[in-house]
């Protein structure tokens, strides 16, 4: 590969995974945050309160949305300890009332338990703190009432949360899951591996890698024109996601063009 091709690629994967960040949270692989710090007076009395009205039928989701804004603040705050307490109480209320049909999805308390229990993770408990993520997530995947959407959002997260934790076949295999749902992560980190990899493998990796790119753009350009709720393939795409899935397209075919181009050099006098 030519250096200029080099420097394409690599800004290339740049910005895919910028774009990753934005779409659905990927690609933060390090389930390891700061140290949590000590709880103000003020704080402390705030969360018990909290958590016991979740745990109140009765006060339970009126406590849903104060209890999400002192989750976000302890995140910012990295007090592990105090984001991972309000996250289990509050899924707990939330996906209670998704399951007897008071609330129509449960996905957001469910990737907030998720992304507490990452942050929260240590070499101690990393175990513990991966098999109660992906408890949470696959307890929606199986419900009855999880959207088509819904659980494809599930899928992907999973195999987000799964590299967090270095559970590589647990990744491959829900990314897997996601591609053959028509997940846009599925494509992304799959094409992305692809680009990486195909400086090494070859041919078989620009063009696997041009093809998940090329499914992306081709559901881009369908948005709009189907019903979501009619369509029994991969959903469509939005437009604005289209940018990163045409960068990803340019540079497998770049690259396949001149892994071809050195095939025809690199061939011997009549030999083709």
């Amino acid at each position: 590969m030519t250096p200029l091709l080099k420097r394409a690629a690599g800004w290339c994967v740049a910005l895919c995974l910028a774009a990753s960040s934005v779409h659905g949270g990927g690609f933060d692989s390090s389930p390891v945050g700061p140290p949590a710090g000590p709880l103000a007076p003020t704080q402390d009395g705030e969360l018990e309160a909290l958590v016991s009205r979740l745990a109140s039928d009765a006060e339970g989701a009126g406590a849903l949305r104060p209890a999400y804004d002192l989750f976000i603040k302890s995140m910012g705050d990295y007090d592990g300890d105090s984001a991972l307490r309000i996250a289990r109480a509050m899924h707990q209320r939330s996906f209670a009332m998704f399951d007897s049909g008071e609330a129509a999805s449960t996905v957001w308390s469910a990737f907030c338990l998720e992304g507490a229990l990452r942050r929260g993770a240590t070499d101690a408990n990393l175990d513990e703190h991966f098999k109660e993520a992906s408890r949470a997530l696959k307890a929606l995947m199986g419900h009855p009432r999880t959207s088509r959407a819904d659980r494809l959002a599930l899928v992907q997260r999973h195999a987000i949360v799964a590299a967090g934790f270095g559970r590589r076949g647990v990744e491959a295999a829900s990314l897997g899951a996601a591609l053959a749902q028509g997940g846009i992560d599925g494509a992304q980190i799959t094409g992305l591996a692809r680009l990486q990899s195909a400086p090494k493998n070859g041919q078989d990796d620009w063009e696997t890698a041009g093809a998940l790119f090329a499914n992306l753009l081709d559901r881009a350009r369908a948005a709009g024109t189907q019903d979501p709720a009619q369509t029994p393939g991969p959903l469509p795409l939005d437009p604005a996601d289209a940018p990163w899935a045409l960068r990803g397209h340019g540079l497998s075919v770049l690259g396949s063009l001149r892994a071809s181009s050195s095939d025809l050099t690199s061939a011997k006098p009549g030999s083709r």
